[in-house]
């Protein structure tokens, strides 16, 4: 009977040392196309995500590029949405004004209905049409007694005429905001055109003489006095003025040209304009 002799395979310690090295190149080789595979991904999608910003970008740009157009559309609407709520209040607030007004004529006609004070309210009234020719020929005996008893009159009818011109007491209501709108056209650093736009319709001032006296009419007065106070301060009370029928609303124009303007005009303007707010109770 015989025997094999069995002999072992001993590794020497560099193959080994080459085995490990080839163990981890596969694995880190697994590891990093695993990893490729997976930052290809993110890649990707950042890709995408990059586009999507470059398109709301873009996008952005188009918007704000546009922004100016917007806002002078919608200052345009907003403008006009405010001139409106200002008209229906005036149209409002002119319901209470009619009823003070009246209430201050039924007043007068109160203070003036005694046969006594109507007769000299009719002399009053029929000499001051034509005071001087009608006593030029009277003799002056006459004509002093005459002064006299219209000197008299006047006095009795003084508080009359000064209730009627005082304004009347200021409403018990709430305060509210009406705005007119000014413009002013320039020529490089000169102003050439002024303009006011009110809250009011053109039908104010171009049927003038049909239209009983309203709260627009009042406004229409305050503001011109203004303008007129405020051209004359800088020198231009002689430019022309125009009123124009702008989509509606009464639009006061002021031609500057070429005047020689010795002042600010918006500096001027608003200084009248200031004025009138405080003078103008009804309003």
């Amino acid at each position: 009977m015989t025997s094999a002799n069995t002999t072992k395979k001993v590794r020497s310690d560099l193959f080994q040392l080459l085995d490990e090295v080839e163990t981890w190149h596969v694995k880190k080789t697994d590891d990093c196309l695993k990893n490729d595979k997976e930052l290809g991904v993110k890649i990707s999608a950042l890709e995408k995500q990059l586009d999507n910003l470059r398109s709301q970008r873009e996008h952005n740009q188009v918007e704000l590029t546009g922004l100016g157009g917007r806002k002078l559309s919608k200052t345009r609407k907003a403008l006009f949405s405010g001139l409106e709520k200002a008209q229906a209040l005036l149209v409002e607030r002119d319901v209470l004004f009619q009823k003070m007004a009246r209430q201050r004529r039924d007043k007068i006609a109160k203070m003036t209905s005694s046969k006594d004070m109507k007769q000299k309210v009719e002399d009053y009234i029929a000499f001051n049409k034509d005071p001087s020719n009608s006593l030029s020929n009277i003799p002056a005996g006459y004509r002093k007694v005459i002064l006299q008893h219209h000197k008299q009159v006047r006095a009795e009818l003084d508080p009359i005429f000064q209730f009627a011109n005082s304004p009347l007491d200021p409403a018990k209501v709430s305060s509210a905001g009406v705005s007119v709108v000014s413009f002013i056209e320039m020529d490089e650093d000169t102003p050439t055109a002024l303009a006011i736009l009110l809250p009011i319709p053109f039908s104010v001032y171009s049927d003038w003489l049909s239209s009983d006296e309203t709260l627009h009419h009042k406004l229409f007065y305050r503001i011109n006095t203004a303008l007129v106070s405020a051209l004359k301060k800088i020198g231009v009370a002689n430019v022309p003025i125009e009123q124009e029928d702008f989509e509606g609303f009464l639009l006061i124009t002021v031609y500057l040209g070429d005047s020689n303007i010795a002042g600010d005009v918006k500096v001027s303007l608003n200084s009248e304009l200031e004025k009138i707010q405080k003078a103008a109770s009804e309003l």
